[in-house]
């Protein structure tokens, strides 16, 4: 099992990067998130998961480590398989769904994530039971106010995917709502 590694990025698209590690370039597949991140000739390193299928050995790497417990958690959900909970994991955080989890709110991660409620039901009884045996996993105060945020600028008639990215772009040390509000519109009318 290939539990992390470390090397060069090569190329980024938009679910996957090829990471060179001593000449041997590795197709990782990776969150959205995760691969806007990467740039092409930056050293990166990843925690990863390994399927392995009859026909295929697919390499899935996160940046974050919670972001692979949510993945492995994901995994243990009847009918998710590695493609559909790297997905989810792509349009909606951690937080985000610890916090629907948490709430029994299924539709937060439905208007969050953009997921059908059925889906979005399945996930939140699904991991009930599970979620709490992740120490990691509780829900940050930064991250309330980021889902804050999204919905602010949802509410203003953006698309929940403009509204997650605009909201990732703001730096970390905003912590007022009303000025990571203001700074996620200032992103997005300058992309």
């Amino acid at each position: 099992m290939i539990a992390s590694l470390s090397g060069t990025v090569e190329s980024s698209g938009q679910n996957s990067i090829v990471v060179t590690i001593g000449g041997i370039g590795l197709l990782v597949h990776a969150t959205s998130r995760t691969a806007h991140e990467a740039t092409v000739g930056d050293a990166i390193s990843l925690v990863t998961y390994l399927a392995v299928r009859e026909d295929a050995l697919d390499l899935y790497g996160f940046i974050d480590t919670r972001d692979k417990e949510m993945f492995l958690l994901l995994l243990t959900l009847p009918g998710v398989g590695p493609k559909t909970a790297l997905d989810l994991l792509s349009r909606a955080t951690v937080d985000v769904i610890v916090e629907a989890v948490h709430e029994e709110n299924p539709e937060h991660l439905t208007r969050m994530a953009g997921i059908g409620k059925k889906s979005a039901e399945k996930i939140v009884l699904g991991l009930k039971d599970k979620i709490n045996s992740v120490s990691t996993t509780q829900p940050s105060t930064h991250r309330r106010t980021d889902t804050d945020v999204v919905e602010a600028i949802m509410a203003l008639g953006y698309s929940a995917h403009e509204a997650r990215t605009a909201s990732r772009a703001v730096p970390t040390d905003v912590t007022d709502i009303g000025e990571r509000v203001k700074k996620a519109l200032k992103h997005i009318n300058t992309q």
